[in-house]
């Protein structure tokens, strides 16, 4: 019976610590900042680039742009997209 209690204590005291360790995230809560973050950094980029004749805000808006259609042909090509399906073309902020 000892023997039982000192398995069943060690056993319990590692899945204690490994329960109370380990840290959660909500992924909703992460995603929905990050969008809302994305997007006011590409209003920003977007209303200075119209606004500003200094190519550095017409350059960033490109690289925005250019990580937009990277992400868009992943997203694509993992539902399949292909001669059946065509794709739908992504419209730049300019």
């Amino acid at each position: 019976m000892e023997q039982t209690n000192a398995v069943f204590k060690t056993t319990f005291d590692q899945r204690s610590t490994t329960t109370i360790s380990t840290e959660v995230f909500d992924t909703k809560k992460l995603r929905k900042a990050i969008l809302e973050t994305y997007k006011n950094l590409a209003d920003y980029t977007l209303a200075m680039a119209n606004n500003n004749s200094n190519p550095f805000y017409k350059d960033t808006l490109g690289v925005i742009n250019n990580g937009r259609k990277y992400f868009a042909d992943l997203v694509a090509k993992r539902n399949g997209v292909g001669a059946n399906n065509p794709q739908t073309p992504i419209t730049p902020q300019i």
